[in-house]
């Protein structure tokens, strides 16, 4: 009996020191959110979808654009990577639907029932989303984030939401912001005004699963003026596996425009 107690007890104190190791551990918010943006952004392959959406008001009236993306990439860090994507876009009641599909010579595009192809380099601007998260996934600086508190989800997940100062902001997103303010009235416009910057990070088992943007901006342009809020939602699916992807039907018989 004594031997057994002796071991019971070994075995309680070994138990009490891994729960006080594990109690002590202390996750940093900067290693664990910018760890995983890394991580994502070094992701050969990859699958996202996109809700954009910009709500206007100018002059008047107010519009929203909404827009949806689906986006695969296989072999992204490699010479010749291959992506797809099937992006729809509504204006004015009207929704667009163009599903693009690029490997190392052509970029097929297939829209309202059209098919053509233009070659890699007239077009790899568009259409190559092998650099995507490197653009959009942006590491947080860490003074930033480094007091905020880490949210666990039910399901092993961590989530911050910080609100980020315009010229940070501004520094971090710059491609994000003209590409909306061109959305937003035709072209990139410089003079704008930024407020009500927030960014929501979400990550489990090492990689981004959810990367939320929004704000307001204020621009004109020729006299003319609009207040638009944007909401861009990345939500990253399965990261870390493999991605097929297949081409559109007949793509190999599409008209060559050879810009």
């Amino acid at each position: 009996m004594k031997k057994i107690t002796s071991v019971i007890i070994a075995l309680l104190m070994v138990a009490v020191s891994v729960l006080s190791f594990a109690s002590c551990e202390v996750l940093k918010t900067e290693e664990v959110i910018n760890n995983a943006i890394e991580n994502t952004a070094k992701l050969n392959d990859f699958e996202a979808n996109v809700d954009i959406a910009i709500d206007m008001a100018m002059t008047g009236m107010t519009m929203n654009i909404p827009m949806d993306m689906a986006i695969k990439v296989k072999d992204a860090n490699k010479e010749n990577p291959i992506s797809w994507s099937s992006i729809t876009m509504e204006m004015l009641g009207e929704k667009i639907t163009t599903e693009s599909y690029m490997d190392s010579e052509y970029v097929y595009i297939l829209s309202d029932g059209e098919g053509y192809k233009v070659p890699v380099e007239d077009a790899e601007d568009e259409y190559d989303f092998s650099g995507e998260f490197d653009e959009s996934l942006k590491k947080l600086p860490v003074d930033l984030i480094k007091d905020i508190e880490l949210v666990k989800g039910e399901d092993g997940s961590y989530k911050i939401t910080v609100n980020v100062p315009k010229e940070v902001f501004e520094e971090l997103y710059d491609e994000i912001i003209d590409s909306m303010s061109e959305a937003s009235l035709g072209e990139v416009v410089e003079d704008l005004e930024l407020s009500d910057c927030v960014v929501s990070v979400t990550v489990k088992d090492d990689y981004v699963t959810n990367y939320d943007i929004s704000f307001v901006m204020s621009l004109s342009i020729q006299g003319i003026s609009a207040t638009s809020t944007v909401n861009a939602k990345y939500e990253i699916v399965n990261p870390g596996k493999s991605v097929t992807i297949t081409p559109p039907q007949g793509y190999e018989n599409f008209e060559d425009l050879g810009w």
